[in-house]
């Protein structure tokens, strides 16, 4: 019950990151298999919600995995949110809960690659 009370305490953009598997690639502050969000949060945000939406392949250099789109599976509330959510992550690093505490957890989708 601790560990769904801090998942919901987390902000709705980190929440649906988690639900949706972008940990599975992204980190907040270092690459990983793709950018970091701090990375992509320089970008711009109707340049991140496309790639959210419609995925990408080649837009990083040095990254040749392809993000898969979330067109299907994101409301556009949910995609702004997701996006905003990312924007935060340049000028401040959050604080994340570490990913063997959300890991097996009955409101976690799964992975999605």
């Amino acid at each position: 019950m601790q560990k769904k009370a801090a998942f919901d305490a987390l902000p709705k953009g980190e929440q649906l990151a988690r639900r949706n598997g972008c940990f599975n690639c992204h980190a907040l502050d270092k690459s990983v298999i793709a950018p970091s969000f701090a990375q992509i949060s320089k970008r711009d945000a109707k340049e991140i919600r496309d790639t959210i939406k419609n995925g990408s392949q080649g837009k990083w250099k040095g990254f040749h995995v392809m993000m898969p789109a979330f067109k299907s599976r994101m409301t556009e509330k949910d995609l702004y949110t997701l996006q905003k959510w990312i924007g935060t992550c340049s000028s401040k690093i959050q604080k994340a809960i570490p990913a063997e505490n959300i890991k097996e957890t009955p409101w976690k989708v799964k992975h999605v690659i």
